[in-house]
């Protein structure tokens, strides 16, 4: 495994608005609790600031909300990883609200709440952020963003900002149009009036995403998208690798479509379970899982 480079401040704009440390270990920053160094790690705390950094930095970017649905190899990422925390504004405007692509999903679903607003109850267990659910158009119990979804505000890598209306996004189940170097920093979404039975239907999906998930343990959340009428969990239960360990990874007991950390686990040891469980599904029921968590940086 190669050293991190050791890149100069002197590289970033002077003024940046944000936080800005060197050699960062992205272990700190995903909900795996697993990643090798970021060579710089910076957190702008305004959309102007992220894009002034990305007009001015030469190299690599890697753009990261909250770390979930996130693998971090233990090698790090080279370049610039910029961590969207700080974009978590809300605001009304007439009827629709925009939100800041680092906001919280759960975090957007109580301040619609607050709000009387509803229509993405069924997003609140989601451990991610808005501009990661609009790239990956996040769904959950037969809802998602893009129902909601009227425009997005991108970050282009050369700095631009620029709205673009959701048709434009090509969202389909899991994924989207965006390309690799751009990144969803606003989303306006359609104010629509909860419906009469909203709180308690949250709290429902709550208690029901805690009783069925491992959320005490750190992990990325889903590995494998569904395949077309299965549910990945069950191929890979039924393949008899729920509870199977490599070092201090673990496909969980619990619900086999996800991969925990027991305590010092590695990348290596969440790539090698997750090969292992596409190799016994494959052999098993012929089906190919497709990855759901975004795997990123050197081994």
């Amino acid at each position: 495994m190669a050293p991190p480079a050791t890149l100069p401040f002197a590289a970033l704009p002077a003024d940046l608005d944000g936080e800005v440390r060197l050699h960062e270990p992205m272990a700190a920053h995903t909900t795996f609790h697993i990643g090798g160094p970021a060579d710089v790690w910076v957190r702008p705390r305004t959309v102007a600031a992220f894009a002034r950094l990305l007009a001015a930095w030469e190299g690599e970017v890697t753009v990261v909300g909250r770390g979930s649905n996130l693998l971090v190899r233990d090698g790090g990422i080279r370049g610039v990883v910029v961590d969207l925390h700080h974009l978590d504004h809300s605001d009304r405007d007439g009827d629709t609200i925009v939100v800041g692509g680092g906001l919280a999903l759960g975090r957007l679903v109580r301040r619609m709440g607050e709000m009387g607003l509803g229509g993405l109850e069924e997003l609140a267990g989601i451990p991610g952020t808005v501009g990661a659910a609009v790239r990956m158009n996040a769904g959950a119990h037969g809802r998602e963003i893009a129902d909601l979804l009227i425009e997005a505000r991108i970050a282009i890598r050369d700095g631009r900002l620029a709205w673009r209306p959701a048709e434009e996004l090509e969202l389909a189940y899991r994924t989207s149009g965006l390309a690799r170097d751009e990144w969803v920093v606003e989303a306006r979404l359609a104010a629509r009036p909860a419906a009469p039975a909203a709180t308690e239907r949250l709290h429902e999906l709550l208690a029901q995403r805690a009783a069925s998930q491992p959320v005490s343990l750190p992990s990325a959340g889903s590995i494998f998208k569904n395949p077309p009428e299965r549910a990945a969990w069950r191929l890979i239960r039924d393949a008899g690798l729920a509870g199977e360990r490599i070092g201090g990874a673990q496909i969980s007991p619990h619900h086999a479509n996800f991969i925990v950390n027991l305590g010092g686990a590695t990348a290596a040891d969440v790539e090698a379970l997750i090969h292992l469980a596409r190799e016994r599904v494959v052999a098993d029921c012929g089906v190919a899982l497709a990855l759901e968590v975004v795997v990123l940086g050197e081994q």
